[in-house]
């Protein structure tokens, strides 16, 4: 029976046909991409590094042309495409958005407020009253209408 050698690994030393240490053998054979070598790794580092994918094609998809400088790092998603491929898309940027009021209130008052809307109207709001013996309905009715007849002049050029 005639052995068959590995076509992937050399017989012999690089530099010289001496027999090679079984080390650099193993070695060798370890780091091919034959199934067993494969399986063996992945097991391996599996084991010590479970979060890690092994042996994977990274489509880098950026904003910016060329590669990332070392120590550069990209806020972005990766996307699990194939069995053994990865493609890592590059979030956009956007600053962090000046905060405007919504609605701008124009006018605080004791019983009413008065904001003004996007399209530029006035819309006045009721605050709720604290009804005592002395302060009751009607006469929060008549301290509304009182600050509404004040507040009505902003609202003329509208």
């Amino acid at each position: 029976m005639k052995k068959v050698l590995n076509p992937y690994i050399e017989a012999g030393s690089k530099k010289s046909n001496e027999p090679r240490l079984i080390g650099s053998i193993l070695a060798d054979m370890l780091h091919s991409n034959e199934p067993f070598a494969v399986a063996y790794r992945e097991r391996l580092l599996k084991h010590l590094f479970p979060n890690t994918e092994l042996c994977i094609d990274l489509k880098l998809l950026t904003r910016k042309p060329g590669s990332l400088n070392i120590g550069d790092s990209l806020p972005g998603s990766i996307i699990h495409d194939d069995e053994r491929h990865f493609t890592f898309l590059e979030g956009v940027q956007d600053k962090k958005p000046v905060n405007v009021q919504r609605n701008p209130r124009v006018y605080k008052g004791e019983f009413i407020n008065v904001v003004r809307k996007e399209d530029g109207t006035m819309r006045p709001t009721l605050k709720y009253p604290k009804y005592t013996e002395d302060f009751g309905f009607q006469d929060y009715c008549i301290a509304v209408a009182k600050e509404l007849i004040e507040v009505s002049s902003l609202g003329e050029n509208k």
